[in-house]
């Protein structure tokens, strides 16, 4: 049975995108079609991975563009939710790194946005992968820590991270 493959534009191409972008242009399963980034330098960087991937500076020209399917949004959280409203009234279908918003009104907005669309926006959750969530999921199956009782939730990514150049 043939796969679908789905035509993703990138918008964001630092530590997550850059990751992000490899491994969907390894996949068969992905055409990489556009990238998007305000660093020209992170732009030059990905068009020799993908040579063949139109490249801009505007996170408009990967939205409104009738050929992609699904958007990456790779951002800083604080433009996130303008990314990912534009792509819900575009049609698109969006894969985006967490959080969806610098702060948590925005998420919820956003969320109800995500709800009463017909689109896709998976969000990225990688602890739920990490070796040591599986460890301790195995504890408290064998017993070993009881069962959540209390939950703490802190938003930890406010902005920019002062030791990281983001291309500004």
């Amino acid at each position: 049975m043939k796969q679908t493959r789905y035509k993703i534009g990138i918008i964001g191409l630092g530590n997550m995108g850059a990751g992000y972008l490899k491994t969907l242009n390894a996949s068969d399963r992905w055409d990489v079609v556009a990238i998007c980034d305000r660093n020209e330098e992170r732009l030059e960087w990905a068009a020799k991975i993908i040579p063949g991937a139109r490249r801009t500076r505007k996170a408009s020209d990967i939205t409104s563009h009738a050929d992609i399917d699904v958007v990456g949004i790779f951002t800083l959280a604080d433009i996130r939710p303008q990314i990912l409203e534009e792509s819900l009234k575009q049609g698109k279908h969006v894969l985006a790194e967490k959080p969806i918003a610098d702060n948590v009104a925005a998420e919820k907005e956003l969320l109800r946005k995500i709800e009463a669309s017909d689109r896709l926006v998976p969000v990225n959750l990688f602890n739920r992968n990490a070796w040591y969530h599986e460890e301790i999921q195995s504890f408290i199956q064998q017993g070993q820590i009881g069962q959540l009782a209390v939950i703490d939730i802190s938003h930890q990514t406010p902005g920019m991270m002062g030791y990281v150049d983001h291309g500004k």
